[in-house]
């Protein structure tokens, strides 16, 4: 990792910390930045189960990312507020 990763990578951890949250909100963060959340692409790895499709939308692997940002079936909860008006132009 370069010294400019390292840089960017401690500053958002300083952010996630930094937060005015619960810490269990800081908690959950940091699971899914460090790719911890038991969705399906990681309970395949563990070899927990053997399918990793999305139950809700079936139309993809259901990772991090999947679970909390691209799933079609979460779009009526990021569209219900303004504040996350900025998703439908952001690739995680």
């Amino acid at each position: 990792m370069s010294a400019i990763d390292q840089v960017e990578v401690r500053n958002i951890w300083r952010k996630v910390w930094g937060l005015f949250v619960p810490n269990k909100v800081r908690n959950f963060l940091w699971r899914a930045i460090n790719n911890s959340i038991p969705t399906k692409v990681n309970l395949v790895r563990c070899k927990v189960i053997y399918e990793d499709v999305c139950d809700h939308c079936k139309a993809g692997s259901e990772d991090v990312i999947h679970a909390l940002w691209e799933c079609t079936h979460l779009a009526s909860v990021w569209e219900s507020h303004p504040s996350w008006n900025f998703l439908a132009n952001t690739h995680f």
